[in-house]
């Protein structure tokens, strides 16, 4: 009888169909879909976008043309934000991207480069020119190292053009070596906010070196990465290690030359299923120079802010020498939607300071993450830290 039952059930059984939410729910999650990331009008993208620490929402445009002229891209930014930030950039020669969708944000500067998908027939040499203009009206300072008070904190103005070329040799889809190269024009000036006192006011050239006479720099330096996160934007298992050097050449002077050498590795973990990832992070930054040799306050790594130390202001600490942890829980409720839990923990010092595990500031937070399958489209996290309380919306991913 039973047998009977299972002979009648395998011929009156039908496929289930998804309903029509469910389905493009599949679609999205699959990546069949166009998001709304996509949209654009003759290669003009609008933006809402936070193109640098400390600047709040900005609002402009990118520009993007793959295969612009023959097969080098064509690529641009402009932002202008709610605090008078300013950034403006141009990128022309064969860009790293998948497919033909528009590359991560133009302004990553100095951050981990990005692969590309190769594709049959495409280039395994990136090479390409970025000009860059940024006006910086407001950022933060409160001093160098670890000992750097609340009490103190100023602003200042900082006006970077910078123009460099990126080239190498991507070996796959998960190992690239890459050379940059290129010069640095600053300028600092009073800083611009009515709450907070001018740097200039509070510290000098001893306590904030380069405050009086920034230098320009000639920059070069390399980058080796292994990438083998299943996306880079949205990873749910993999592991991501980068390893750079960078030479900056005070042209004039040669009293602020220096050298930094820097470390970020990234792990990303599934826990039974890809919708619930622990992700770990570890970054280490160091400058180098001889001992007549100082290194500017603002070309110094700092933490702080929505992708390191999150419980704690965009630039709190600075220093030449950072140490960074980082570990989050993710969860996925939906294909679109991820809900977080994070600790942060990490340390500055001056040259030939402590940089070992003692003494680390921390900070703990949660946060939700509207997405598509392959980037972040909004996130907002809050963050306790034991001086303030931060609360984040933000256009990208943390790490």
């Amino acid at each position: 009888m039973l047998r009977r039952m299972r002979e009648e059930k395998k011929r009156t059984a039908v496929t289930p169909r998804p309903n029509r939410i469910e389905e493009q729910m599949i679609r999205f999650d699959k990546g069949e879909n166009p998001t709304i990331a996509d949209w654009n009008l003759k290669g003009f993208y609008p933006r809402v976008a936070w193109p640098a620490r400390g600047s709040g929402a900005a609002v402009g445009l990118r520009y993007w043309q793959p295969d612009f002229w023959g097969p080098l891209d064509m690529g641009g930014a402009a932002f202008y934000s709610l605090r008078s930030y300013q950034h403006y950039d141009l990128q022309f020669g064969l860009l790293p991207h998948v497919e033909r969708k528009i590359p991560s944000r133009s302004w990553k500067g100095d951050d981990v480069y990005e692969l590309a998908s190769l594709e049959p027939g495409s280039s395994r040499i990136p090479l390409y020119v970025t000009l860059r203009h940024r006006y910086l009206p407001q950022n933060d300072f409160y001093g160098l190292g670890p000992d750097s008070s609340l009490d103190e904190r100023t602003n200042f103005l900082h006006e970077e053009k910078r123009l460099y070329f990126r080239t190498g040799y991507q070996f796959s889809d998960h190992v690239v070596w890459i050379v940059n190269g290129g010069w640095q024009w600053n300028r600092i000036d009073s800083g611009k906010s009515s709450r907070l006192p001018s740097t200039e006011e509070v510290f000098d050239d001893e306590s904030a070196p380069g405050l009086s006479s920034p230098p320009d720099y000639f920059r070069a330096g390399t980058q080796f990465l292994i990438d083998y996160r299943d996306q880079p934007a949205n990873p749910h298992h993999g592991f991501m290690a980068a390893l750079a050097y960078q030479r900056f050449d005070d042209r004039e002077s040669d009293a602020y030359s220096f050298d930094r050498v820097g470390a970020d590795l990234r792990g990303f973990i599934p826990l039974g299923s890809p919708q619930r990832v622990l992700a770990l992070r570890s970054r280490i930054h160091v400058d180098n120079t001889n001992a007549a040799n100082e290194v500017p306050f603002f070309m110094q790594e700092s933490l702080g802010g929505s992708h390191n130390l999150r419980g704690f202001d965009s630039f709190r600490w600075r220093g030449e020498r950072v140490l960074l942890y980082q570990a989050e829980y993710r969860w996925e409720p939906l294909p679109l939607w991820e809900l977080s839990v994070f600790a942060d923990a990490g340390k500055v010092a001056a040259r030939g300071g402590d940089i070992g595990l003692s003494a680390l500031q921390t900070d703990w937070g949660f946060g939700t993450r509207f997405k598509t399958y392959r980037d972040v489209v909004l996130r907002m996290e809050i963050a306790f830290g034991r001086e303030t309380t931060r609360y984040y919306i933000r256009g990208s991913a943390s790490f």
